[in-house]
């Protein structure tokens, strides 16, 4: 019988745990890129949307959880009475996935009963996130239709999404 020693470098180590972590980190947004309309009690939802040469990450939370995201950015936000909802845009580069800073975005919202809302958004940043976000009141259970429209570059874009909310 012949005995085999396997030694391992450090390095190697440590770069199967980066790994490791990268993908429990990727997986769920791996997962979800391909759904458009996801139902969650009192969870954050994310829908990524590729328009041209970016992807729109729309990610839905309730307030609770947005102003706990917010301390822990560190980043100021108007907080509007009785929203019920934080919604967040990221904008990526399709090819790099570097963030887009710099845009401009509106989101337009139909709620479950058809009346339109027309929100600007407000930068938040902090703790390595960069979001265009609005908060909004999302008491009325049942599919919201949100569309974002952002200009990169003086270019228009805009990208589309339904969120459904049961509380």
């Amino acid at each position: 019988m012949t005995n085999v020693r396997v030694t391992t470098h450090r390095g190697e180590i440590m770069n199967k745990k980066i790994l490791i972590v990268i993908l429990a980190i990727l997986l769920p947004l791996m997962i979800s890129c391909g759904k458009k309309k996801v139902v969650y009690k009192e969870e954050n939802q994310t829908h990524i949307i590729k328009v041209s040469n970016y992807q729109a990450v729309f990610d839905l939370m309730p307030m609770k959880q947005h102003k706990e995201m917010m301390l822990v950015m560190k980043s100021p936000m108007k907080h509007i009475k009785g929203a019920t909802h934080g919604l967040m845009l990221t904008l990526l580069d399709f090819k790099t996935k570097r963030v887009i800073k710099g845009a401009t975005a509106t989101f337009t919202i139909k709620n479950p009963h058809g009346e339109l809302s027309k929100l600007a958004t407000e930068v938040i940043s902090g703790a390595g996130m960069f979001h265009y976000a609005i908060h909004f009141n999302g008491s009325i259970n049942g599919e919201y239709n949100v569309k974002a429209d952002f200009h990169i570059k003086n270019k228009k874009h805009n990208a589309k999404t339904v969120f459904s909310i049961k509380e």
